[in-house]
């Protein structure tokens, strides 16, 4: 038992150390701010403060959980959201630290972006007026004014123009960190004037636009249009956009402005951006957070398991746990932690036919690539998928152990060759839930068949020549068909087909009825694959003696 439960304990080891971080060591900062003389920003649940010269910060003072840092327009107060047990709230204290008074009252989370042009009130994020829906609010500095809501339908961040009269927004925030993201929820900004409710959209051909920070005539904002975050600019007047920074791999996450400079945070360091001479340079800083969490500790992996699966013999699991690769070997109970990166992402990990090789993704070069592990030497082959590497899954070995079979967040499904250490694309879906093509190896290894959904959204059956490199549609289209799956012998494809699975489970969209899913009816199908294969069933579906026998 006690060799059993070692493969649901790892030991982690702090990617920091207990005492100081060291001057322009990476940090895990996320909103920033800036006024005249200092710079601030979130970290280890804090508001840290540091002159702009760089230094040791200090923290803001020593009250719960802060964030969302803003600084006024004059520089000498700081705006943020303090967690009170529950919700988050508005504060307000003086920049350089002191006793902080509370705005907002309301139960839920308030987050602070922006001050108004005047200084009298703080701008924040809200779902206050409508679950779900988040809108920005202002509340006045006095302690005495209610809540007023700006008249936006929608909107996140958000800067004013000088005069007050307008605002530049999101009315949505993309997804996330997803890198590269092109998708019908990127990112704009919208510019809204709060007296006529006119809105005006600027130029953006589906890219992702965030931040923006509105100084005289420019329009200062990060955007991914290079597929990499970077500081853009757009002139008022000319309405042309410039690139002002040029980082490649890691972007830009997040970034604020003052009349002179903005900071902006790029791989784990806070940079300040002069705008004069249209020249950035790196911040160093350091701090002394609270490390008692980082210091190493044996955890149970059980609680934090991404993927199991057993071998082909069944002798050993591979298991995907916090980032790394374990094999339990299922006949001495013995476990092995194959990776052991605490400073990236392996996952779900599969083990070869052969039991040779564990296959697996890894983002230890700063971008998920394919990694190919023996088993008993210990090497690793690592293979590069595309120029602009997504996220990926379904990983699957062929069974002559020399190919590999999986798909990404983009919708295409992938071919490797392990030889050749290559990858190919097979196919794309057009369906934005199609998450799982189902791909099935055929017993000699060359030909795959998988599932994809069509427009009409209907999953259809393909088989893939790997030696020809090309795709046959094999079912009609218009039936919903899925999970195909090759049988022993190679002779026939196996596959379910539905005529009413429409009605209900047909996920992200108007078409997913849940109180239609239990009417919904499947069949199992075989495919003949050659002419001189006999049918496993005669014309009045009674069993061909026959064919059961080959």
């Amino acid at each position: 038992m006690l060799k059993a439960s070692a493969i649901f304990l790892l030991v982690l080891s702090s990617l920091f150390t207990v005492t100081a971080q060291s001057a322009n060591s990476p940090l895990l900062i996320w909103r920033v701010a800036v006024n005249q003389t200092h710079i601030a920003f979130t970290y280890a649940g804090k508001i840290w403060l540091v002159e702009r010269a760089g230094g040791a910060a200090k923290k803001l003072n020593d009250a719960g959980a802060e964030i969302n840092p803003v600084f006024s327009l004059d520089g000498k107060q700081i705006a943020f959201s303090r967690c009170n047990g529950a919700d988050f709230y508005i504060y307000i204290s003086p920049a350089t630290a002191g006793e902080a008074t509370r705005l907002t009252y309301q139960g839920e989370d308030d987050f602070a972006i922006a001050w108004t042009p005047d200084g009298q009130s703080v701008v924040f994020e809200s779902t206050l007026d409508e679950e779900g829906v988040t809108r920005l609010h202002k509340i006045g500095t006095n302690g005495t004014d209610l809540v007023q809501s700006l008249p936006l339908p929608q909107a996140f961040q958000g800067s004013f123009s000088p005069d007050g009269k307008q605002i530049a927004y999101n009315p949505r925030t993309g997804f996330g960190e997803w890198r590269y993201y092109r998708g019908g929820a990127t990112a704009p900004i919208y510019i809204a004037d709060l007296q006529s409710g006119a809105t005006e959209k600027l130029p953006n051909q589906n890219f992702n636009d965030r931040f923006p920070m509105w100084l005289g005539d420019k329009i200062y904002f990060v955007s991914d249009r290079t597929g990499i975050f970077n500081l853009f600019s757009i002139d008022r007047k000319t309405k042309q956009a410039k690139q002002l920074t040029n980082f490649d791999g890691q972007g830009i996450r997040t970034a604020s402005a003052t009349n002179d400079a903005i900071v902006f945070v790029q791989n784990g360091r806070l940079h300040l951006f002069d705008l004069t001479t249209n020249q950035s340079k790196i911040i160093e800083v350091s701090v002394s957070p609270d490390t008692s969490e980082l210091r190493p500790k044996t955890v149970p992996a059980m609680r934090f398991v991404e993927s199991y699966l057993p071998s082909a013999s069944g002798e050993k699991i591979s298991v995907g746990a916090r980032g790394e690769v374990l094999i339990f070997d299922t006949a001495n109970g013995d476990a092995k932690n194959l990776t052991n990166t605490s400073g990236a992402a392996e996952r779900y990990p599969t083990i070869s036919p052969d039991n040779k090789s564990v296959a697996y993704f890894s983002d230890e070069s700063g971008e998920y690539a394919l990694h190919v592990r023996s088993l008993e030497t210990d090497t690793v082959k690592k293979i590069s998928i595309e120029k602009q590497p997504s996220f990926y899954q379904n990983l699957s070995w062929s069974p002559d152990s020399k190919k590999l079979v999986f798909s990404d967040r983009r919708l295409n499904l992938w071919l490797a060759d392990v030889e050749k250490a290559a990858a190919t694309s097979v196919d794309a879906s057009v369906y934005s839930a199609q998450d799982n093509f189902s791909a099935n190896f055929s017993p000699d290894s060359r030909y795959l068949a998988y599932a994809k959904r069509l427009k009409n959204r209907a999953g259809t059956i393909y088989i893939h020549d790997t030696t020809t490199k090309k795709s046959v549609q094999i079912t009609d289209g218009v039936a919903h068909t899925q999970s195909p799956v090759f049988d022993r012998n190679g002779k026939y494809l196996y596959f379910l087909s539905s005529p009413n699975s429409g009605a209900g489970e047909f996920d992200w969209g108007v078409l997913n009825g849940m109180l239609s899913r239990p009417l919904v009816v499947r069949r199992v199908h075989a495919i003949v694959l050659a002419k001189e294969t006999l049918s496993p069933l005669l014309p009045n579906n009674q069993p061909e003696v026959s064919a059961i026998a080959v």
